[in-house]
């Protein structure tokens, strides 16, 4: 289970049986675009933070 966080608004979302990177991505498109097309998503939006603990996209952040 992986718990998605958008920075801007304090919300949480879960997501269960994907990475947290997937996780940001699916966030970042459902909740931002408005597509719900998992397909359509290009998962190498994600961006490993430096120290390696966090994972984001967008407003979306993920601890890993």
């Amino acid at each position: 289970m992986v718990t998605v966080i958008n920075l801007s608004t304090g919300r949480e979302i879960t997501y269960v049986g994907i990475s947290p990177a997937k996780a940001v991505v699916c966030a970042y498109e459902q909740f931002t675009k408005g597509n719900f097309n998992t397909a359509d998503y290009d998962f190498n939006q994600a961006v490993v933070s430096h120290s390696g603990k966090t994972v984001a996209c967008g407003d979306f952040c993920a601890i890993i």
